[in-house]
């Protein structure tokens, strides 16, 4: 490697994530001196900065799906081609990247996560299924966590999994009052949507039997007699207790507990993310996430912000904020998850001891839409006519058919075209209507993992056979021309993007079945709903998504070739190093330990 220019020397003390502040004016001064110094051929210079060679690298660029070298400069791809002819940009400054065998590609985008929601789980207390695997298990890690708080102190515990935990069933008020006796305590399942309270956190939150419910679809469970159960459905109904009670109490603890998310998802080879409703939804926590992402940039933020809290769009404009932080839209419920029963189905759930007991399913539910009348028709007109992309969370076959209705009904009585807007989740989506949506401009994604850790639950006990053999339908959305994209919501899962992909191409169960062989993908097409696919769904194709001249160094080395790769072993593969605007900001070589100074072009 030559020497180091004043450019790439500025980037390497992180020159650029002081931005324009004060601060960073004298401190530039002090570096360009320095570099200069250190460099007699500072001048003008057209050579890269970083080359990559020595690898497979697949560029997702349909015009040139695959190069033998790449080089960027000041933060952007420059050259993708032949070694020979991107070598001719080597000069004495430029770094030079043997990929060793490796795979070089665009960055991974996961396409569905919640990082202030992870954020506040790092002060909780994990008892997920993850990590205890039997009952018994899981309530000794809540008695346990329950012990280090003293007396009076409010417990918050996530992850409890009655679907991967045999026998665990759904905590009843009286079974949380035992093992919490002195304490608030709040319990929430691995795939939210609801909340599990004592008898004193529901006393110290104010929630009586008169306590109306919030509506939206959320409430208080009551029994037949009218009294609390201690369950609270649905965000509207359990958040205000979270954010009273259980979140960071500072913005110093908000921005510590944010940086170690984001810094997680870089290690997974991420390097943008659509964060899909902050979950937060408050100013304060809003602004530390933008200003934090543009303070100690590591990942790109793609912001879509709920409809709770759609008085924060009021003073924004689509694509505020700043290259890693751009403001994208508003974030919709329409439905909920299988394992609450208020996933919104056609024909009922299975009846049996399984859903009854572990999962307070009664006999003949269908689940229930949060939405009432022209409600929703009223929300996506004025979220439509204000230029906001709108995101709909759907999980059932009548919640997809429902919302899509509505949704071509809005775009029917516009002008506006190309907005983009998309459908999440999609565990039960009839592919026949796929059609409808690519015609109306309408994007999916899927949350694949659901056929991965709960796929034989959904088979067996919740959903049956017939119904599980056509979840979460990829491959039909991709026939169709939607141009869907995989995601974990994370922090639901905290799968990487290869095992995501794994999931996109085998739709095998943890237990080893294989659930809809008819919608499996190639990996290649796996691979697309991963980086270029989520980039076009949120208008960012033209800078991340694919390595082409003249886009943004976001890029993943992978030790090995995925295209060369066992299906069942896609997972496996290890990310060796996660590049963010032409900077490295995660290197599996010295791990923790790396110093990822940020900078450059973002």
């Amino acid at each position: 490697m030559g020497m180091i220019s004043t450019s790439a020397c500025k980037q390497r003390f992180g020159y650029a994530a002081l931005n324009s502040r004060v601060l960073g004016v004298f401190l530039g001064l002090a570096l360009s001196v320095a570099c200069t110094a250190s460099n007699d051929h500072a001048a003008v210079r057209n050579t890269a900065d970083v080359i990559f060679f020595g690898g497979t690298i697949l560029t997702m660029d349909e015009a040139q799906p695959t190069a033998e070298a790449v080089a960027i400069q000041e933060g952007r791809i420059v050259s993708v081609g032949r070694r020979v002819d991107v070598m001719k940009t080597h000069g004495r400054e430029t770094e030079l990247v043997d990929l060793n065998g490796g795979a070089l590609l665009p960055g991974f985008h996961n396409a569905h996560v919640h990082p202030a929601l992870a954020a506040v789980a790092e002060g909780w207390e994990e008892i997920s299924g993850f990590k205890n695997p039997t009952a018994e298990a899981t309530w000794a890690a809540l008695a346990k966590a329950v012990q280090k708080h003293p007396p009076g102190e409010w417990v918050f515990a996530y992850g409890w999994d009655p679907i991967l935990v045999k026998g665990l069933g759904t905590p009843t008020l009286e079974q949380l009052d035992e093992i919490a006796p002195v304490n608030p305590l709040f319990v929430t399942p691995q795939g939210g949507h609801q909340a599990f309270l004592n008898s004193r956190a529901l006393a110290e939150a104010g929630i009586t039997g008169d306590t109306p419910d919030p509506g939206h679809g959320a409430y208080y469970e009551r029994d037949a007699g009218g009294a609390l159960t201690g369950r609270l459905v649905e965000q509207p109904a359990f958040f205000p207790v979270q954010q009273k009670y259980g979140m960071p109490q500072s913005s110093r603890g908000w921005r510590e507990s944010m940086q170690r998310v984001f810094r997680r998802h870089a290690e997974m080879g991420v390097t943008s993310v659509t964060t899909m409703g902050i979950m937060i939804p408050t100013k304060e926590v809003f602004d530390i996430y933008r200003d934090l992402t543009e303070a100690e940039p590591l990942i790109r933020h793609n912001v879509f912000l709920t409809w709770y809290a759609r008085d924060q769009l009021e003073n924004l404009k689509v694509d505020e904020g700043h290259s890693l932080f751009r403001v994208k839209g508003m974030k919709i419920w329409y439905d909920g998850s299988p394992y609450s029963a208020t996933m919104l189905l056609e024909d009922p759930y299975v009846d049996n001891e399984f859903t009854r007991a572990a999962l307070g399913i009664n006999a003949g539910a269908r689940g229930h839409a949060n939405w009432k009348g022209d409600e929703l028709f009223v929300a996506m007109q004025e979220a439509h006519r204000d230029g906001w992309q709108i995101a709909v969370h759907t999980q059932g076959d009548r919640a997809l058919r429902e919302t899509l209705q509505v949704m071509e009904r809005v775009a029917s009585q516009s002008s506006l075209v190309d907005r983009r807007h998309r459908f999440e989740h999609l565990m039960l989506a009839e592919p026949a209507l796929f059609e409808r949506l690519a015609q109306a401009g309408i994007s999916a994604s899927f949350h694949i993992q659901h056929i991965h850790y709960y796929g034989q639950v959904l088979r067996d006990s919740i959903l049956g056979a017939e119904r599980a053999e056509r979840m979460l339908p990829l491959r039909s959305a991709m026939l169709a021309g939607t141009r869907p994209s995989l995601h974990s919501d994370h922090p639901m899962f905290s799968s990487t993007p290869m095992e995501l992909v794994q999931t996109a191409v085998t739709r095998s169960t943890r237990e080893g079945d294989q659930l809809g062989a008819n919608e499996t993908v190639s990996i290649a097409e796996a691979l697309r709903a991963m980086t270029l696919n989520p980039a076009w769904q949120v208008h960012e194709e033209d800078r991340t998504g694919s390595i082409a001249v003249g886009k943004l160094a976001d890029l993943v080395l992978l030790s090995t070739n995925p295209l060369e790769a066992r299906p069942d072993e896609l997972g496996q593969i290890n990310v060796d190093q996660t590049w963010v605007g032409g900077i490295l900001v995660w290197d599996r070589k010295c791990d923790s330990n790396c110093d990822r100074t940020a900078g450059a072009t973002y």
